[in-house]
């Protein structure tokens, strides 16, 4: 199990938030004090230290060019900050991104996260992406379910066994909201809910399937919000 944390709340040159960082710091413990990700490999980036080349440092070297994440191997990320939209293309912005300029060069485009976390990249059985910020959606305009019905007498082993990509992200195509709940944002506070104290487990089998939390959240993120 392998995990890049990042959470941004000291922005440069773009308004700074107030949850994120809490929410970053929140969800690197979860991992390794409640489902088991050793330390060494939780690896976390705060505020001025989430810039682009740190970001895609973690990922390129450590994730993808090299023999340290194997072919079983697991890679979780998080992702807590502001995003943006330019010409229909959906961008994560670090810490010392521009507004409205130098995107290309300054900010992580989400075509560019998707092909990072291609198996072509990272060996990884399984990889999964958390995004908290606007426009996040992006990443995932085109889904694939993983083609095994919930039914399926041995559901778990099936989907567990195949290669997949899966993502959570707070909204679609559009900006997402800063507010909260219990120093923590609706969306945070929510998947902390579902992972950490394990509401997301529908149908009470002992698992949460990325399935399960993406059934959970929207509802429960909705009834916040309101």
């Amino acid at each position: 199990s392998w995990a890049l944390v990042v959470g941004i709340n000291d922005y440069v040159n773009w308004p700074k938030l107030r949850f994120a960082r809490a929410d970053a710091e929140a969800v690197a413990r979860m991992l390794t004090e409640k489902l088991g990700f050793p330390k060494d490999h939780v690896f976390t980036l705060y505020d001025r230290d989430a810039n682009r080349q740190a970001i895609l440092r973690i990922l390129e070297d450590r994730f993808a060019d090299s023999n340290m994440v194997r072919l079983e191997d697991r890679v979780f990320i998080y992702f807590s900050g502001h995003g943006d939209t330019r010409q229909d293309r959906g961008y994560l912005m670090p810490v010392d991104a521009e507004q409205g300029k130098g995107y290309s060069a300054m900010a992580i485009s989400m075509q560019e996260l998707k092909d990072l976390i291609s198996p072509d990249r990272i060996q990884a059985k399984h990889v999964y992406v958390v995004t908290d910020a606007c426009y996040s959606g992006m990443l995932f305009v085109a889904q694939k379910g993983a083609g095994v019905e919930k039914s399926h007498p041995r559901y778990i082993q099936e989907v567990t066994r195949r290669k997949a990509r899966q993502g959570l992200t707070a909204g679609g195509k559009e900006p997402v909201s800063d507010s909260g709940r219990g120093g923590h944002s609706v969306f945070a506070a929510c998947f902390l809910d579902a992972v950490d104290r394990g509401l997301a487990d529908l149908n009470g089998d002992g698992f949460i399937t990325a399935a399960e939390i993406s059934g959970f959240l929207p509802e429960k993120v909705s009834n916040d919000l309101t």
